[in-house]
């Protein structure tokens, strides 16, 4: 499953592993040189956050960074994973063992000597337990949520999609040119285009509201909100409160709808800061896409395992669509949020105890 991350998705997997309190007081800027991209990565620690920008091909990040590792993304996801390889380094080659006590902070990793290379050193970044990716259970979970709450709000009175904004785009251009060109009336207008534009902006919403309170901006608030923040389970709770606020709102149906697809925006990001491999869990086209490259392409067990992973990523989605759209018809549209809600909530808590456990992982994250 990992050899389908790009790089960004790679780096942004080492980044949520950083313990930001730990690392807090350190600093770390360093230089990834993928030669299959063509392009450079500068890397920073800095104020308990890993935070990595690309350059256009063919150019170099302004000034110089004191290491600059020249490899593939393969060999990067490599790294990433604990795994040792023989990389190209450029620079001060004492940089990585002066900077050993930056990187020690961000892994869980027992080991005690300091590496001897840069590669060595982002090695150590990556020695987490299990390889780059998320529990397969959570990524096969969030997926079935986005299906069944997609199908809740619209089977309910909306009638739009609450995390696929792509048919939420196509049902606002087309009913803006059914009334313009055929049948002029503003006030059906505003009502037939409220509930696709309130489900895009609602969406648009969350991600950002999930951005800010990650933001760098917001860690001076004091070491307790950066643990807070950090946490696994942390948006996970903020968008089962989001459902739940929509499930027991009363009022115009856009309102309910700007709520539930704010969630599926907070659950966007999430995925896409803990790598959900080839699985945004809120739309299927990514996944079919990944599903059909890997069958075609790949070989030998770790593609049969990612395959078996897309394809239950893609029933999942089915399944949990088919339920919400039961439940919604059955009992009420509340209803279906509100048991959306309580399943999140439930993940937030398998994942704290997992990690109070020492177990990293809620499950098995190897694929």
């Amino acid at each position: 499953m990992g050899t389908a991350l790009t790089v960004d998705q790679i780096l942004d997997t080492m980044a949520v592993r950083i313990d930001g309190p730990r690392a807090w007081d350190e600093h770390l800027v360093l230089d990834l040189r993928v030669t299959d991209e063509q392009q450079t990565w500068r890397l920073t620690l800095s104020h308990g956050a890993l935070t990595h920008r690309s350059t256009p091909p063919g150019q170099r990040p302004a000034g110089d960074a004191p290491a600059t590792l020249t490899l593939t993304r393969l060999q990067l996801l490599a790294l990433a994973n604990g795994e040792q390889e023989d990389i190209a380094t450029q620079g001060d080659p004492g940089y990585s063992r002066a900077s050993w006590g930056s990187w020690t902070p961000l892994t869980s990793t027992s080991t005690s000597s300091p590496p001897d290379t840069a590669s060595d050193a982002l090695t150590m970044l990556g020695k987490r337990p299990g390889p780059v990716g998320p529990p397969k259970g959570l990524m096969v979970l969030l997926t079935a949520v986005a299906g069944w709450v997609d199908a809740a709000a619209y089977t309910g009175p909306s009638r739009v999609f609450v995390a696929n904004q792509t048919g939420n785009a196509v049902f606002l251009a087309a009913r803006l040119a059914e009334r313009s060109l055929h049948h002029p009336d503003l006030r059906r207008t505003v009502d037939e285009t409220s509930g696709p534009l309130a489900s895009i902006c609602g969406f648009c919403a969350g991600v950002l509201l999930a951005a800010v309170l990650g933001h760098r901006s917001l860690r001076g608030l004091g070491r307790a909100w950066r643990a807070l923040v950090a946490g696994r389970w942390f948006l996970l709770v903020v968008e089962a409160a989001l459902l739940v606020i929509a499930a027991g709102t009363a009022g115009p149906h856009q309102v309910p709808v700007l709520l539930i697809a704010a969630a599926m925006g907070v659950q966007s990001l999430y995925a896409a800061r803990v790598a959900l491999q080839g699985a945004p869990t809120t739309t299927l086209t990514s996944t079919l896409v990944a599903l059909i490259t890997r069958a075609v392409q790949d070989r030998g067990r770790a593609a049969r395992r990612g395959v078996r992973l897309l394809s239950l990523v893609f029933l999942a989605y089915m399944l949990g669509a088919a339920g919400g759209a039961a439940v919604t018809l059955t009992w009420s549209y509340s209803a279906a949020h509100a048991i959306a809600a309580v399943v999140l909530t439930a993940a937030a808590v398998a994942i704290v105890r997992a990690d109070l456990t020492g177990r990293g992982t809620a499950g098995d994250t190897s694929g």
